[in-house]
């Protein structure tokens, strides 16, 4: 996307989206507190370790919690301040990761709102890889998603990666042989390697060359929520996690601004678990429409479901959180685990049913789709009724739109829905409307004051709960 735009641009940008954090600020408050130790979040209840996440996850950080200009270099990209010491552009534009995630509806008039939520227009993340303030820059606007499901969408990139790195060491022990890289019934193309152990990825397609499944960010950039949310701290707020700063040898405090320790492995283990325990998006039942739309949604012939797959087994509840992450051995350095059955999830077989729709890889969107040309990763579909805008950037404000914008690989399915009759695109469209977020995704967790919209979140009555996943 080539954006034009001036100084005056940036600051309507800044003073419209965020709280501003001034630098002569009288009197400091230190926000993050109590700290949560990692040895803590081990032998603490998984209810009190969700706790502690979902207050780190709504703090407002200040200064003296390190809040502020990262001059480090951890970031990789320059950020001039603009007005305040929020520079917008390549992050410092917030205080707390509830500021963007906040939309529990974007459906609803007023608008729902819960802890972990979408994203609006004005929150979208703005991204450069060159920035003059003078002249035009290419970058990426990347609006926030919902983060409801995002244990059961982890859990399901686990088992396909263990499923890939048995399939690659099947490929290395038969030297020559081509091996299908097939992983819960999603193909990720061929692999062939030599009897020196040197691989041709050339046939390997919708996955990097580690054979690890991304299911998070919009071009599919992390295994899990745990290395999102490392990223999202340096960017949004120059606030460095320890296992960073270890982790690249720059000391205590590379960023100068007198705090070290600015987010411990626990704080960073106690948000990885409130969000890996958050529950899965619902479906409500379907009328006669929706279930018309549900059949075209899975005709051949249109093509949504071949990478929008509604539905994977897992072999196991159990969702496994580990330090150091080892991204191509989930199961290494495990230090905690939950049962996703206790979340909301349901139950099939020897695991859950984790209904995400989407088959987590990557795919060219087309040249439309971004002036950057990456992949991206397939969108998970559960909970979209409620997640306007759509697409990585909002630039679509209905799902017609959304659908009409598909490119490159999924041009022919965007072709194919244009073909339809009206009364078929409004069958669709009800299917996908009965795709919805879950209505208490913290029930229980959150305390009233960070409740945030008690008078509409908690106004649904409990038997609508009932309507979840009727097939």
């Amino acid at each position: 996307m080539i954006i034009t735009t001036k100084i005056t641009f940036f600051l309507i940008l800044t003073v419209a989206s965020t709280t501003v954090v001034h630098a002569q600020t009288p009197e400091l408050e230190k926000r993050l507190s109590p700290r949560v130790t990692q040895e803590q979040v081990i032998h603490s209840s998984v209810r009190q370790v969700r706790k502690n996440g979902l207050r780190i996850f709504a703090t407002p950080f200040t200064e003296a919690d390190g809040l502020g200009s990262d001059s480090s270099g951890i970031n990789g990209q320059s950020r001039p301040a603009i007005f305040g010491g929020f520079a917008r552009v390549n992050g410092l534009d917030s205080q707390s990761c509830g500021e963007c995630h906040t939309l529990q509806s974007a459906d609803s008039i007023p608008n729902r709102f819960a802890i972990g939520g979408a994203g609006a227009q004005s929150n979208n993340l703005i991204a450069s890889q060159t920035l003059s303030l003078d002249e035009n820059f290419t970058g990426f606007y990347f609006n926030p998603i919902a983060l409801f499901g995002i244990g059961g969408a982890q859990l399901v990139g686990f088992e396909m990666t263990a499923e890939l790195q048995l399939l690659k060491a099947t490929a290395l022990t038969n030297p020559g042989t081509q091996v299908w890289l097939t992983a819960k019934g999603v193909d990720f193309g061929v692999l062939v390697c030599d009897s020196s152990g040197n691989c041709d990825f050339s046939g390997v397609e919708g996955v990097q060359d580690d054979l690890v499944v991304r299911p998070f960010g919009h071009r599919g950039s992390s295994p899990t929520f745990r290395q999102i949310a490392t990223g999202a701290f340096v960017f949004h707020f120059g606030m460095e996690p320890v296992e960073i700063v270890e982790g690249a040898g720059l000391g205590p405090d590379p960023d100068g601004d007198g705090i070290e320790n600015e987010l411990l492995l626990g704080e960073i283990s106690a948000m990885s678990i409130w969000a890996g325990a958050l529950r899965p998006p619902v479906e409500l039942r379907k009328n006669a429409s929706a279930r018309r739309g549900q059949q075209l949604f899975e005709d051949p012939s249109l093509g949504c479901a071949g990478c929008h797959i509604p539905q994977y087994v897992t072999n196991t509840p159990v969702l496994p959180f580990a330090f150091p992450e080892v991204p191509t051995d989930p199961s290494a350095n495990v230090y905690k685990e939950i049962n996703l059955r206790r979340f909301h999830y349901p139950r099939a077989s020897s695991g859950i049913r984790v209904r995400v729709y989407s088959d987590f890889k990557t795919h060219d969107m087309g040249s439309d789709f971004s002036s950057i040309p990456v992949p991206f990763v397939t969108a998970k579909l559960w909970g979209v009724a409620d997640t306007a805008p759509y697409l990585h950037d909002g630039r679509a404000t209905t799902l017609g739109a959304a659908i009409l914008e598909h490119g490159g690989e999924a041009y022919f399915s965007a072709a194919a829905y244009d073909r339809l009759s009206l009364e078929e695109k409004k069958d669709l469209i009800a299917f996908l409307k009965t795709l919805r977020n879950p209505r208490r995704p913290n029930r229980g967790l959150a305390p009233r004051s960070l409740a945030w919209s008690n008078e509409f979140v908690h106004s649904w009555s409990e038997d609508e709960d009932s309507e979840a996943y009727d097939d």
